[in-house]
């Protein structure tokens, strides 16, 4: 299969999955509406405006008996070792301990995983996003009247730590004054890479039609906006990113204006 054939395929999909969602979005708007306490819509003036907020209530009941049972103290998941043999046993231990580990040191993770539990009593699903993620960070250090020795030793020292900290440093500007100074300018990008859990809203979500599970859609994935600059971070082309014109979300705003709106709980 060519490129052009795979991207037409994928764009089949995909328009497939967007008009697919028309078909579960009213109720998820139904359901966020509800939790929120929005108007029914079919109020009568100079009547009653009061709106139950029942949902509301049991879903605040609900949360602190999950938050308990799958925030706890205990272990998130376990692997099961495929045999008594030591080795086996050893390895789905460290599978348990990497795993909890990963979860439990994400930042916000009780938060991520909060909203994770309320979406799921609120909306028809509730979606985390664990991909493998690079993010790059970058310093600029400064230094100006700075005599040869003491530049020679930052240079020196800047190395050293780049060395043990694996970060990258490359020196940007080094001039000399007219009074035998110099003037030094480093930058140090740090890249940290590793799980990255996210939630996502279920208006993202993109799953083929007449799909059972994720596992046996043709398309499953999300719907987000990007921009120009966060691709350029991920070294995506420069050129090409230039030639791609500005789009709309093809997102169900109608959920956001909801989640955001005014005349709801919050």
């Amino acid at each position: 299969m060519s490129d052009d054939d795979f991207l037409t395929q994928v764009n089949m999909a995909e328009t497939d999955a967007i008009s697919h969602s028309s078909t579960y979005m009213p109720l998820n708007r139904r359901m966020l509406s509800d939790y929120l306490g929005c108007p029914n819509g079919y109020e009568v003036e100079g009547q009653s405006q009061v709106v139950s907020t029942e949902v509301s209530d049991v879903v605040g009941s609900d949360m602190p008996s999950l938050v308990r049972f799958f925030l706890g103290g205990r272990e998130i998941m376990k692997f099961k070792p495929n045999s008594e043999n030591e080795r086996d046993v050893t390895e789905a231990n460290e599978k348990t301990k990497y795993v909890h580990h990963i979860i439990r040191n994400q930042k916000n993770s009780f938060k991520i995983f909060h909203d994770f539990l309320k979406s799921v009593e609120i909306q028809t699903a509730g979606i985390l996003h664990y991909p493998w993620k690079e993010q790059k960070t970058t310093q600029v250090r400064d230094y100006r009247g700075l005599d040869e020795s003491e530049m020679i030793d930052i240079v020196r020292d800047i190395e050293i730590e780049a060395a043990k900290q694996k970060f990258e440093v490359e020196i940007t500007e080094k001039k000399e004054n007219p009074d035998d100074t110099f003037d030094l300018k480093l930058k140090i990008t740090r890249t940290k890479k590793g799980v990255v859990i996210e939630n996502i809203d279920i208006e993202q979500l993109l799953i083929s039609r007449n799909a059972k599970s994720k596992d046996d859609a043709d398309l499953f994935g999300h719907s987000f906006m990007a921009r120009r600059g966060d691709l350029l971070a991920q070294d995506f082309d420069k050129d090409k990113l230039k030639a791609i014109p500005v789009s709309a979300s093809q997102v169900d705003e109608s959920m956001r204006q909801i989640r955001f709106g005014t005349g709801g709980q919050t």
